[in-house]
């Protein structure tokens, strides 16, 4: 399988720094990792340039000058992908966010295994998955079970979006409403469009990826941060004309 994975990043440079490495060391299979900047002033921009310079990033990676938040970023990845011709279409699109920590060794190695034992199974639901994410305030209900070789799904009505792992070729016929604020629904959205695909969402136990440092401790390391993303970001965008 082809994997391409994508970060939206947004100053926290000391964040993202940790989190590519994490991707670095225990991905454990072949990836194109696309980044897109919203307009970071930190000194993120930077680092990734370099980053692009000795190939962990790839070239194909877009630098925004404002905060245009997740919903347009994400399409804007969306569409590139979907419409670019020099791109191989990948398998699997991965929606991994610039503060989560890969703590399954091999992970993305085991995510395709876990992909490629449920394309054994008869003709059933596409999957829109996540590792088991710790470190997070409020975790989904567990329902039903399914079995994929020796990994477990575990389906939820939602899934955090820190490590989406998405079949890409109905993932490429989506896009975020842009209708939603800068920093909220987005994960919501996607679980419910999925859905009423008739698709199936949940978590892959027995692997594990985490929200670093969790939410409170991030909210004190950061407050004017999370000042933007929980006041201004949170606000509804102006209607569209």
């Amino acid at each position: 399988m082809r994997v391409f994975i994508y970060t939206l990043t947004r100053d926290r440079l000391e964040y993202t720094q940790r989190s590519f490495e994490s991707l670095r060391q225990n991905a454990g299979y072949p990836y194109e990792h696309i980044v897109v900047d919203n307009g970071s002033t930190d000194g993120t921009v930077d680092w990734l340039a370099e980053q692009i310079a000795d190939g962990s990033v790839s070239p194909w990676s877009i630098f925004l000058h404002r905060n245009e938040g997740i919903s347009a970023a994400s399409n804007r990845v969306l569409e590139f992908i979907a419409d670019h011709p020099l791109l191989r279409q990948p398998d699997l699109i991965v929606k991994m966010d610039n503060d989560c920590l890969i703590k399954t060794p091999d992970l993305l190695r085991r995510v395709v295994d876990c992909y490629e034992e449920l394309a054994k199974k008869p003709l059933g639901p596409t999957f829109l998955l996540s590792p088991v994410v710790i470190g997070i305030n409020n975790q989904p209900a567990v329902g039903r079970l399914v079995g994929a070789g020796t990994y477990t799904i575990k389906l939820t009505a939602i899934v955090g979006g820190l490590f989406h792992v998405v079949p890409a070729a109905k993932y490429l016929e989506f896009r975020y409403p842009s209708n939603l604020p800068l920093a909220r629904g987005q994960d919501d959205a996607v679980c419910r469009w999925w859905k009423g695909k008739g698709g199936e969402v949940g978590y892959i136990d027995p692997l594990i990826v985490e929200h670093m440092d969790g939410t409170d401790a991030q909210a004190e390391k950061y407050p004017e941060y999370f000042k933007r993303k929980y006041v201004e970001e949170k606000q509804l965008p102006p209607p569209s004309v």
